[in-house]
């Protein structure tokens, strides 16, 4: 094969145009092909995709042997810490970034100390701070700040208020960094006081600010302040989100004023899992816990919205709990990936579920376990206890779970006897779940079948089309797969177009695939049809590589 040359520019305007990990494999491997080393270009590029196998991979079998450098640290250790949260991790290259001789900096220390309250490395996060001294780094607004939330988060809040007391010219955030301090580690008068320290000091109150506040009001019962901070947030025109109205919601619950709570909960335009948080709160104060519906629904609500932990803790403490109850929350541990914990839950629910038995619900949740852990003889026990045991007939939901189950274990022609024994017709869900498998499987028999009925329920979805093209290419069988190319030109069915790009007299041109471009007076199409044809003449078999 013959090996193209290209510019440092050119490669660099390819790697910052990458768009996946795929692409920048290949740019990589010309990188290495042209002896051009950008090692830190890659590195930001592969923590941006957030791979961190390519990312650790790049920084310890090429970075650290020869170029170790302090950016490179800096953003591997900002990457383990804001991206993958392995704090620990982020210790160790802090530790061996220094034992290499590299200087740690102001963008070193930040995510250190954040790693370090993460972990609650107080000896650590000391050790970090006398560095900071030594290198006279203090007067940085971003390292002093993480300071005192490091100290704050650590418990040692007189070591976070010394170092907001040496900071020479405090911002709003330094006020914050230590009012949020002091709210968050239960010192809720001194974070009252610094409030007022901080009206006093001639600084407006942000978002932060007022929801640091709002926290301390509520666990000191300071209504008064409280209804001040709601004023002061409608006085200023602000947004209320969130993080502002659930603190609102959070505070008037832990006060007493229920009926202030909901009206805040009414007039916000969006919610999300903090606010249900804190009407979770304003539920328990109304007594809305012993309510099964309610405590149900938030279990439901909680999972949807990826909080596992916060559904686990409702179903937990419902008094009593019905058939919706533990479907809801089998379902969620499903949806989160947890099979075996929905198993364990099934098993309760069938030994002291007081009255509550399961049902068709019950039964899609598992099987959807099954197939998240590719549990396959599970499956099938469950779906045989669904009409031996329960006595339940089971509806298309299960069937179409347990085909998928069989697909994804490379069981297709016992998932194709399912879809024969289904007692509707397969959904496009379903027979492109067992599509996707026999492409991977290379399986032409069961493939052809699920094409045909793929395209009558769904003739317009161009993956029907290619994924059969490619399965008659995975087997060499080119003019079937050039006919399913064809028929999906034929019905006018079209897919998003690749793109490519090519290197002409140091100009880089990009081209999309069907766009038609010309260069002058030449079809672009037409030339490439010309060479596909010469290419068959002189015995040309293209090679498909998965």
């Amino acid at each position: 094969m013959k090996q193209h040359h290209y510019t440092p520019f050119t490669l660099l305007t390819l790697l910052k145009q990458c768009t996946s990990t795929k692409t920048l494999q290949q740019v990589h491997t010309q990188l290495l092909l042209n002896s051009i080393h950008k090692p830190n270009h890659l590195l930001f590029k592969t923590i941006h995709f957030k791979n961190f196998t390519y990312s650790n991979l790049l920084f310890r079998h090429v970075i650290l042997p020869n170029h170790p450098n302090d950016y490179a640290f800096n953003i591997m250790i900002r990457a383990l810490t804001t991206t993958w949260h392995n704090y620990p991790l982020a210790l160790y290259l802090y530790y061996q970034m220094r034992l290499i001789g590299i200087t740690p900096n102001n963008f070193t220390y930040p995510f250190l100390f954040l790693a370090c309250a993460n972990l609650s490395e107080v000896r650590c996060g000391g050790s970090g701070h006398g560095g900071v001294v030594k290198l006279g780094l203090g007067v940085d607004y971003h390292v002093s700040h993480s300071l005192i939330t490091m100290y704050a988060r650590c418990g040692e809040l007189c070591c976070a208020r010394k170092v907001f007391d040496e900071i020479p010219v405090k911002d709003l955030v330094s006020w914050n960094s230590m009012i949020s301090g002091y709210s968050k580690m239960g010192y809720a008068r001194e974070a009252v006081e610094m409030f007022g320290e901080l009206k006093g000091a001639g600084f407006e109150p942000d978002e932060m600010s007022l929801v640091s506040v709002l926290g301390a009001c509520g666990e000191l019962g300071d209504l008064g302040l409280g209804r001040w901070v709601e004023g002061f947030v409608v006085e200023h025109n602000m947004t209320l989100n969130s993080y502002i109205g659930s603190a609102l919601i959070s505070m008037y619950s832990k006060c007493g004023d229920l009926v202030s709570a909901r009206r805040i909960f009414d007039g916000m335009p969006e919610r999300d899992v903090i606010t249900w948080n804190a009407i979770d709160e304003y539920a328990s104060q109304r007594g809305f816990q012993h309510d099964i519906f309610v405590a149900t629904a938030l279990v439901d609500m909680y999972a949807k919205c990826g909080s596992l932990d916060s559904a686990q803790r409702v179903f937990q403490n419902m008094p009593q709990k019905n058939e919706a109850s533990w479907n809801a929350m089998i379902s969620a541990l499903a949806s989160h990936g947890k099979a075996k914990e929905a198993l364990s839950l099934f098993q309760r629910m069938s030994d002291e579920g007081a009255g509550a038995h399961p049902n068709d619900i019950t039964f899609v949740g598992l099987l959807s376990a099954c197939v998240h852990a590719g549990l396959v003889a599970e499956g099938y026990r469950l779906f045989d206890m669904m009409s031996t045991l329960f006595g339940l007939v089971p509806k298309i939901e299960h069937y179409s779970c347990m085909v998928d189950l069989l697909a994804r274990a490379g069981n297709l022609y016992e998932a194709w006897d399912l879809i024969e024994k289904m007692p509707e017709k397969p959904d496009k869900v379903t027979l492109g779940a067992l599509h996707g498998a026999c492409r991977r499987q290379k399986n032409i028999e069961i493939g052809e079948r699920v094409t045909q009925l793929l395209l009558e329920i769904d003739p317009s979805n161009s993956g029907n089309y290619i994924i059969s093209s490619k399965i008659y290419a995975n087997l060499n069988m080119w003019d079937d797969s050039a006919r399913m190319r064809a028929l999906m030109r034929q019905k006018g069915v079209t897919k998003t177009p690749g793109c490519s790009w090519i290197e002409i007299e140091n100009h880089l041109h990009e081209f999309h695939a069907g766009d038609g471009l010309r260069i002058g007076s030449i079809d672009i199409d037409g030339v490439i049809d010309f060479l596909h044809e010469e290419l068959k003449r002189e015995g040309y078999v293209p090679m498909i590589v998965e």
